[in-house]
């Protein structure tokens, strides 16, 4: 999600102002219209907000001197056949036929407990989407972008 918001804002959003709070309360899209609603969301979610942001404040003046924690958007390392074989964070596919990288992703998404299924894919398709205009049309999709798949065959009595 952070690496979407990021893309989105064309790379202006700062990584270290973007929390994700699971435990957030839910926007509906109908809310919008219900300013008691809205009122009520603003509240609770400048509550996590400010409790958030108020540790990181908190730690910054407390360990003054210590090393600092920095959020950054720096690029994964990318992955060969071959070469390094531990990741511990999304390697970006280098091309669209990239299929060594590909499954790498999917992989590490199985194997993290941390990670949703669709991140295997979610950055290269937010990447294409931000290069082209988000055009969806325009971006090209491994293994679904001009393939031909066998016409369904009727079950068998």
């Amino acid at each position: 999600m952070c690496h979407l918001l990021w893309k989105a804002s064309d790379e202006r959003l700062l990584p270290e102002r973007v929390y994700i709070a699971p435990h957030a309360p839910s926007f509906v899209l109908a809310d919008m219209h219900d300013e008691a609603q809205l009122r009520k969301l603003d509240a609770e979610f400048r509550a996590i907000w400010n409790s958030t942001r108020a540790t990181v404040e908190l730690a910054r003046n407390m360990f003054q001197g210590f090393a600092a924690f920095e959020t950054t958007m720096r690029p994964a390392p990318t992955v060969d056949v071959g070469g390094k074989m531990v990741v511990s964070e999304m390697p970006p596919l280098r091309s669209r036929d990239d299929r060594f990288t590909a499954i790498t992703r999917l992989r590490l998404v199985m194997e993290d407990p941390g990670q949703l299924l669709a991140n295997s894919v979610a950055s290269y398709i937010i990447d294409q989407l931000s290069e082209h205009g988000n055009r969806p049309a325009a971006v090209f999709i491994p293994g679904f972008t001009n393939v031909t798949y066998p016409a369904r065959q009727p079950p068998k009595s």
